[in-house]
């Protein structure tokens, strides 16, 4: 793996939350390679598609293990 990488995950709980006025998410996701093994991220809203939920399909865009972005796939 590269310093960057993009990946396939599903999202298994998504936590918003609003810290000094900004919409921010705690997401818990697993990867598409790697079943069974759970991650979490907290980002921003502008780093996160609108209205993330439980199940989703999302491609996930990180600099080594930091989680950058969370896209819907296309």
């Amino acid at each position: 793996m590269g310093f960057y990488s993009t990946r396939n995950a599903t999202i298994h709980a998504v936590e918003p939350y609003n810290l000094h006025g900004v919409l921010w998410y705690a997401i818990t996701l697993v990867y598409d390679d790697e079943p069974g093994k759970a991650h979490q991220t907290r980002l921003a809203h502008d780093a996160v598609y609108d209205n993330p939920v439980e199940g989703d399909a999302a491609r996930v865009t990180a600099m080594m293990t930091t989680v950058l972005r969370i896209e819907r796939p296309e």
